[in-house]
C-alpha cells in the first residue's frame, strides 16, 4: 500500500501513524538539521504502514527500516535501502550503516502476562517481550498488564544516533524513575506539540495530546529543552 491511512491499525493492533504528521516532522527536521536530511542515513525502527518513510523518502534521506511485523508495509517500501523483520531492541544488524538519526513513532506499552518480568541479560530482551506479547494475545485480557516500552525504545535510539525525533505522547516527559535513566541526562533539546492533537486510536480523539521530542548527543546537557508547537494540518 502507498501510506497508512488515517487511524490504519497493523495486523498486531498497532495505529499508525497519520501520514501528515510524519510529512509535517519530516519538514521541520530538513530545516532544522544542520544540512538537512538530503543524503543522510535514517532509521526508521519501527515502520509500520511506512507514514514516516515515505516523509523521509521524499525529504532525500537514505532510509532503512525495521520492524517486528513481517507483515509491516514498511519494509518492502520502494526506494528503501534495506529493511529487516526486526525488534528495534535487538541489536542492529552488523552489515548496516550507524545511522544520522534516528526517527518515527515508537510503542508506548504493550500487554504482556500478568506474571512477565524483564529478563535481567538485556540482550534478551526483546525476544522476551515478544514472547510475552504473544501470549498475551492468547488469553482474555484481565488476565494481562500494561507494560511501559517507550523509555528503552528511546534509550536504544541514542545510542545508535546522534539525533533522536519520536512522535511520543505528552505524559511521556512525567515520571521520577524515567527521570533518572533519561531525562536527567540532559539530552532532551526540543519538546514540540503536536497541534491539533492527532489520533492515535483508529481515528477518534485521543485523551491526551502528542509531543515531537528531539534529543541531540551534542547539546549542552546544563541547558534548558526548547518548547513550542508543530501544526501538522
Amino acid at each position: 500500500m502507498t501510506a497508512a491511512g488515517r487511524g490504519a491499525v497493523s495486523p498486531l493492533a498497532t495505529y499508525y501513524t497519520d501520514p501528515r504528521v510524519a510529512h509535517a516532522v519530516v519538514r521541520y527536521l530538513s530545516s532544522t538539521v544542520r544540512g538537512g536530511l538530503d543524503g543522510r542515513i535514517v532509521t526508521e525502527g519501527h515502520g509500520g504502514g511506512g507514514a514516516f518513510v515515505e516523509a523521509l523518502l521524499g525529504a532525500g534521506a537514505r532510509v532503512q527500516v525495521l520492524d517486528r511485523d513481517e507483515r509491516a508495509s514498511a519494509l518492502a517500501w520502494p526506494g528503501i535501502e534495506r529493511s529487516e523483520v526486526r525488534s528495534f531492541l535487538a541489536p542492529m544488524p552488523a552489515e548496516w550503516p550507524r545511522p544520522d538519526l534516528v526517527v518515527g513513532n515508537p510503542p508506548y506499552t504493550i500487554r504482556v502476562p500478568k506474571a512477565y518480568t524483564d529478563p535481567e541479560d538485556r540482550d534478551e530482551l526483546a525476544e522476551a517481550r515478544w514472547e510475552a506479547v504473544q501470549a498475551a494475545a492468547s488469553v482474555p485480557r484481565k488476565q494481562t498488564k500494561p507494560l511501559e516500552v517507550a523509555t528503552d525504545h528511546v534509550l536504544r535510539a541514542i545510542e545508535e544516533a546522534p539525533v533522536v525525533a519520536f512522535v511520543m505522547g505528552s505524559g511521556f516527559q512525567d515520571g521520577v524513575k524515567r527521570y533518572g535513566r533519561l531525562h536527567a541526562r540532559g539530552l532532551l533539546d526540543e519538546v514540540l506539540r503536536l497541534v491539533p492533537r492527532p489520533s492515535f486510536n483508529g481515528g477518534g480523539t485521543d485523551s491526551a495530546g502528542s509531543d515531537l521530542l528531539i534529543w541531540r548527543r551534542d547539546r549542552d546537557p546544563c541547558e534548558p529543552a526548547r518548547h513550542g508547537w508543530l501544526r501538522w494540518r
